[in-house]
């Protein structure tokens, strides 16, 4: 039953902050972890028996939680990406001055500044998947989700 315990407290985790990579939520579970008269002490690279220790869900769905920053909704005009999937490039429909670059943030939380030209975002070098893109607008940090087909 430890398999879908732990897949159930990882969608927890990705519930309470959806921005976390694989790797993060991995971190979280180990360092939550508790440990009890039935664990013992567990050295850094983890018990055979008991890994890291005991899940503990509540306290890796706060520290998730913490790791959350509060959505700032004081920018004055939404925007989007198009196409979504997209192959080749992907266009930012806002009104304002875009910024030169832009940030696409993979799956595993590996990142790559890409050029933002006339609004375009040369996206044919990514591998398919889902990505965020983050643009400051205003002075403020914000960001789309988008899928890379083939």
């Amino acid at each position: 039953m430890s398999g879908p315990v732990v897949a159930g407290a990882c969608a927890l985790l990705l519930e309470a902050n959806p921005w976390l990579s694989a790797q993060q939520v991995k971190q979280i579970i180990k360092q939550t972890a508790r440990t009890d008269n039935f664990t013992g002490t567990i050295a850094a690279p983890g018990s055979p028996l008991w890994g890291m220790g005991k899940l503990n869900a509540y306290a890796a769905v706060q520290q998730a939680l913490s790791l959350l920053e509060a959505p700032d909704f004081t920018m004055s005009a939404p925007w989007n990406i198009f196409p979504n999937p997209a192959r080749e490039t992907i266009q930012l429909t806002l009104d304002h001055d875009l910024p030169a670059f832009c940030k696409i943030i993979d799956q595993h939380g590996k990142s790559v500044q890409l050029p933002i030209l006339e609004g375009k975002v040369n996206v044919s070098g990514l591998t398919p998947g889902a990505y965020q893109l983050e643009v400051e607008i205003e002075g403020k940090t914000t960001s789309k989700s988008f899928i890379k087909s083939n």
